[in-house]
């Protein structure tokens, strides 16, 4: 979603070493098993991940920043 990708892009560097970001393309069939995995079903969808690569919490469509800062800084203080 174009209108989530300002906000994603600026948290993406606001946590620079300490989250990892990928994106997964709909449209990308080299990405389809791990879309598969998640349960990816549509752009937006974004998910957050342990470092076990368990699903923490996951959203469908906009977010705001500060729901998406919440989470982050809870799962790096390691209380998911």
């Amino acid at each position: 979603c174009q209108g989530m990708a300002p906000v994603v892009h600026g948290l993406e560097a606001d946590y620079a070493g300490r989250i990892d970001f990928r994106y997964l393309d709909i449209d990308d069939a080299d990405t389809q098993p791990f879309k598969a995995a998640l349960g990816y079903q549509g752009q937006p969808h974004f998910f957050l991940l342990d470092a076990e690569g368990r699903v923490v919490q996951q959203w469908r469509g906009s977010v705001a920043a500060s729901e998406l800062v919440t989470a982050f800084d809870r799962l790096l203080a390691g209380s998911s």
